[in-house]
């Protein structure tokens, strides 16, 4: 498989200890896949009440303000001083967001090249993102691996 040149694009949720929620978006390189891994371009990711506490947290809506000019512009969020004691194991990280999507496979690994161009259901966390690598994992198949972070073959 030739050298995957992809550039993806996901949204990052970070509480810092100064009491804000910052949501911003990330470009990372893609590597091609492992053996046993897909590339898949999300076309779906739906948001659940975890994700939207992973994404928003306990902020204060009404304080957001935009920060930055173009792909450094941040969404920030004041935080109650009161609520930020439950998210000290947060603080500091920024998060990727969705636990779940769908898409198309786009690039493969070699045990897996049966699947390019193949929609898929994935799961396993930073799924609101424009591409996403994940393990590869059974198809009714006993040579596929098997992994948390499974692909489906929806069709």
């Amino acid at each position: 498989m030739s050298e995957l040149a992809l550039l993806t694009v996901g949204i990052r949720s970070e509480v810092r200890r100064d009491g804000t929620l910052h949501l911003s978006l990330q470009s990372t390189a893609l590597n091609d896949p492992g053996p046993d891994e897909v590339v898949v371009e999300m076309v779906a990711a739906p948001l659940h009440p975890a994700d939207i506490s992973m994404l928003l947290g306990p902020a204060h809506l009404a304080s957001g303000a935009i920060t930055g000019k173009g792909e450094d512009r941040t969404a920030v969020f004041q935080i109650p001083p009161e609520r930020m004691r439950p998210l000290a194991t947060r603080t500091g990280k920024s998060l990727p967001v969705g636990n779940e999507g769908a898409g198309i496979v786009v690039a493969a690994g070699e045990r897996h090249e049966d699947l390019i161009g193949k929609p898929v259901a994935v799961m396993g966390g930073g799924m609101v993102t424009r591409y996403r690598v994940v393990p590869a994992s059974p198809n009714n198949s006993s040579d596929r691996p098997k992994s948390a972070q499974a692909t489906k073959h929806l069709g």
